[in-house]
């Protein structure tokens, strides 16, 4: 059975009520993917997000309240669990649209910038930027990109926005719809 895609503005009417639905449960999140890239044809529905956390009587995290958002959309109905659940990464289905996708890239603060932009896309686009300029790649050769970190050596960078992967790497901004 071919894979349901939705005219963008549908999609994104649709992501919209998702996001406003995840807010409570998250310090930050966004749309990413086709919808981002304004493709006049949307397969899945890509969010990034940051949740907030619950924290005990002493201060410390005790787990997320994503979680506990995603468990009563799912017990509503209103999402149907897929068969990803980690901690970085969920998927789920929307019952309204048959077999259309949400992805859930979950991050942190200082990982927003490099999941943000590589789950943007395009895959092609994001590919390049992880590859060193030796391989044929975007990224200069003393940095390197892995767990959504840039390393110089044993040094982790900060790239708390997308800008700042950009003027890390060298590059000029590209606007989402250029990223090809």
């Amino acid at each position: 059975m071919p894979k349901t895609k939705l005219p963008l503005k549908q999609a994104q009417t649709l992501s919209d009520k998702i996001l406003a639905a995840l807010s409570p449960g998250c310090e930050l999140a966004e749309v990413a993917g086709s919808i981002r890239r304004l493709r006049p044809e949307v397969g899945d529905i890509e969010i990034v997000c940051i949740p907030r956390q619950t924290i005990d009587l002493f201060g410390d995290p005790v787990g997320s309240l994503l979680d506990m958002v995603l468990a009563n959309l799912t017990n509503e109905g209103r999402l149907t669990r897929g068969d990803k659940n980690g901690v970085k990464y969920k998927n789920f289905f929307i019952p309204t649209v048959p077999d259309l996708k949400l992805d859930l890239f979950i991050t942190t603060p200082e990982c927003w910038g490099v999941n943000f932009t590589i789950r943007t896309g395009s895959a092609d686009f994001s590919r390049r930027l992880v590859t060193q300029k030796s391989k044929g790649g975007l990224l200069p050769d003393d940095l390197s990109i892995s767990g959504a970190r840039v390393w110089r050596g044993a040094a982790a960078l900060e790239t708390p926005t997308e800008q700042n992967l950009f003027d890390l790497i060298g590059l000029d901004w590209i606007d989402p719809r250029e990223r090809n």
